[in-house]
């Protein structure tokens, strides 16, 4: 890892070093400004090829981050709300009515919860509080959503300042070069051997850019909500990107003929990847991996046609059902591979072995648990599951000549994940079961082994001690009997 960061440092600074050179007609550096004029000629075919089209405009609007728990951790979260708005009653009753229905079993809810700001303005819709913010984050609206009765999130809809917006843009909107690397950096054979990587720059320049925001309101929420990492689970992030049209567009023709420009807002062209409706574009990440680093964006156009505007809310709110379902399944399935990982792992000492396994099986058993409850309830409640996603219900996909649905391909791939990952947990439990039986009868073995050398080596003492005992006796006595 660090070689490759060394070369990369190098070979950028060679060629940036041969590229001010006169030109020369041979020789390793007539090579490296070579490369660096094909660098820049790619770049700027790049550039031209994902400009954002002359009668669109693309502006980010929020960014909407989650922090998901479970029925064990109600009463931590509800607390830390409590501390994030310590004098307003009116959220304070809406808290309250949250932990009201914290154990209804058969109760899913959608609660605005409050808006933290600079702003000294009045919001007549929602009750705010003043704060000191994070860098380029003119405020939070805080809401709660209670998917299942023992899952809920909490969400955080970052608005971002007008200056990070505009930087945003700008970043998205500049040309960049994707650096060749040197196979090695030995001057004699620098350049002779090269690999360059075709990567989305601008995507990856604009999307560290929203994860540095991210990552510093992610810090502060923490810090302001008093709430341990241990309580909630990081999902996924969604930032919301607003496209301005002058006229009607057809929003999945539009996405098709401008896939290269909206890459670079994290638009996935692939078909399997990506849900429209009439006004909005979805790309969800399907895999199982990590998914607190995930950002997932939510395009939707402002069409002035549409007379009462587009639900934003509502297509936020499918968007955050997708991530809470996925994120969970992700957290499940991380907590058994750990648990296989440690459970199944060989130690000297056999002892250890029984301890680990022991408590292996005890975390294993919750987990599974967890799961049983997770696949009663989502079965119980799959039409609110689907009223869940809100607006977003008419997302849909065509793939293999198939149309699918946004929810019915996240509630089928949630059910068909947790029934694998349950059957793989039972399979483990069997395992480690199995394997604890072995390792205490072997145990007991061993003790009753040692139990029988104590008692031989204890009976050899004992009568060490009588005959010991014996002879004192016997020195002791025999002078009083013979004077007697």
């Amino acid at each position: 890892m660090l070689e490759e960061k060394i070369r990369k440092f190098v070979s950028k600074k060679a060629l940036d070093f041969s590229e001010n050179l006169p030109e020369f007609q041979g020789g390793a550096i007539h090579r490296m400004q070579r490369i660096r004029a094909m660098e820049r000629k790619i770049a700027t075919e790049n550039a031209i090829s994902t400009k954002c089209p002359d009668d669109v405009t693309i502006k980010l609007e929020s960014i909407s981050m989650f922090f998901v728990y479970e029925f064990e951790n109600f009463e931590a979260v509800h607390a830390s709300l409590q501390k994030l708005f310590p004098k307003n009653k009116k959220i304070a009753q809406i808290i309250n009515g949250i932990r009201d229905r914290q154990n209804d079993i058969n109760g899913a809810s959608w609660s605005e919860i409050g808006l933290v700001t600079m702003d000294s303005k009045e919001h007549y819709i929602i009750d705010k509080v003043e704060k000191a913010l994070p860098d380029h984050v003119s405020g939070i609206l805080i809401s709660h959503f209670r998917l299942l009765p023992s899952l809920a999130c909490l969400q955080f809809r970052v608005i971002p300042s007008d200056d990070f917006k505009l930087s945003l843009s700008r970043l998205a909107e500049q040309t960049y070069i994707n650096h060749t690397v040197s196979n090695s950096i030995i001057p004699s054979k620098l350049f002779k051997g090269n690999k360059g990587k075709l990567e989305n720059v601008a995507a990856a320049v604009v999307s560290d850019k929203i994860r540095s925001i991210v990552k510093v309101t992610n810090k502060w929420l923490m810090k302001e909500l008093s709430i341990s990492a241990k309580n909630v689970d990081e999902s996924s992030a969604h930032p919301l990107y607003k496209i301005i049209h002058d006229l009607p567009i057809n929003v999945e023709e539009f996405s098709k003929k401008h896939g290269a420009w909206l890459s670079k807002y994290g638009f996935s062209p692939s078909s399997y990847y990506s849900y429209y409706s009439d006004t909005a574009i979805f790309s969800p990440s399907l895999s199982d991996s990590e998914r607190s680093h995930r950002l997932e964006p939510l395009f939707y156009v402002d069409r002035k046609e549409d007379q009462f505007g587009v639900d934003v809310d509502g297509l936020l709110r499918g968007a955050m059902s997708s991530s809470v379902l996925l994120s969970r399944l992700f957290i499940y399935k991380s907590m058994i591979e750990g648990l296989r990982s440690k459970g199944l792992m060989d130690l000297t000492s056999k002892w250890k072995v029984i301890k680990n396994s022991g408590e292996t099986l005890y975390k294993l058993k919750h987990v599974l648990l967890r799961l049983d409850r997770m696949l009663m309830e989502a079965e119980r409640l799959k039409p609110w599951l689907y009223h869940s996603f809100d607006s977003a219900n008419v997302m849909s996909k065509k793939f293999n000549g198939k149309t699918s649905t946004l929810p019915s391909d996240i509630i089928d791939i949630v059910n068909g994940e947790l029934i694998a990952l349950k059957e793989s947990a039972v399979i483990l439990d069997k395992a480690l079961s199995d394997r604890l039986a072995t390792e205490n009868i072997y145990a007991m073995y061993q003790l009753q082994r040692k139990v029988f050398y104590l008692t031989i080596v204890a009976v050899i003492i004992a009568g060490v001690g009588l005959i010991s005992i014996w002879d004192k006796l016997s020195s002791f006595i025999k002078p009083i009997l013979i004077l007697s």
